[in-house]
């Protein structure tokens, strides 16, 4: 799926976008790709402002303009980031989630969970 969506953006890449923005719509593209294949319920959920199943009715979830659920809460009001007040959802048994930990743990040089738990909030997901 990844290949295929690559293929159609191809055509804009000469001067319309940067490698930046590609990269970007590429993460957005797995991250909702994960969600759609591991959050069915919610998302039903959510599209038809339904009452959300039981484990994420304390989260506060949100789709964003991207198409991504997010997490809502206190930090609403808070002067942090965007990304930090309200981090991306992630299912904790993909394996992106497994990739997502494995690298902020890599980025604290590996100085224990706590902080790891604290780059991936950094980084805006919640998994």
């Amino acid at each position: 799926m990844l290949k295929k969506y690559l293929l159609s953006i191809k055509p804009q890449t000469s001067a319309t976008q940067s490698v930046l923005e590609i990269r970007v719509s590429s993460e957005i593209f797995i991250i909702k790709e994960v969600q759609q294949h591991s959050f069915e319920s919610l998302i039903s959920s959510l599209v038809t402002n339904s009452k959300l199943p039981g484990k994420f009715s304390k989260l506060c979830p949100f789709i964003d303009h991207d198409g991504v659920i997010r997490v809502g809460g206190r930090l609403q009001r808070s002067n942090l980031p965007y990304c930090e007040k309200h981090p991306i959802l992630i299912p904790k048994t993909s394996h992106l989630a497994e990739l997502l930990i494995r690298s902020a743990h890599a980025k604290v040089f590996h100085q224990g969970r706590h902080l790891t738990l604290s780059k991936l909030i950094e980084l805006g997901y919640h998994i």
